[in-house]
């Protein structure tokens, strides 16, 4: 995902209004194990700093990563999306993804 956004800021024109891209960006896991949604699907939720001058905006980006499929969600105001909203190839908000549930004990 960093790479993609990395690609589509070098598209954008250097006369843009909107907000320039960082000049760097890091992604990190937040939690130290797997959550489960109500499907007992697991997902790490993540967040992606970025870096403008010498300071660092911790949570930039955030959303989950799907542990077997792979599937990135991004969180946009309280909703999910899937990653592809970023890249500006559009996508519909998905209910249900990244909302841990409690899990029944085994």
């Amino acid at each position: 995902m960093i790479k993609e956004l990395a690609q589509k800021d070098s598209k954008r024109s250097k006369f843009s209004r909107s907000r320039p891209p960082p000049a760097e960006r890091r992604a990190r896991i937040v939690a130290s194990s797997p959550s489960y949604d109500k499907g007992g699907l697991a997902f790490a939720p993540y967040a992606v700093d970025a870096r403008w001058g010498d300071e660092w905006q911790r949570g930039d980006v955030v959303g989950c990563v799907y542990k077997d499929s792979g599937n990135l969600y991004v969180k946009l105001g309280d909703e999910f999306y899937p990653v592809s909203i970023l890249l500006g190839e559009g996508g519909e908000k998905v209910s249900g993804v990244c909302e841990a549930a409690p899990q029944p004990k085994a």
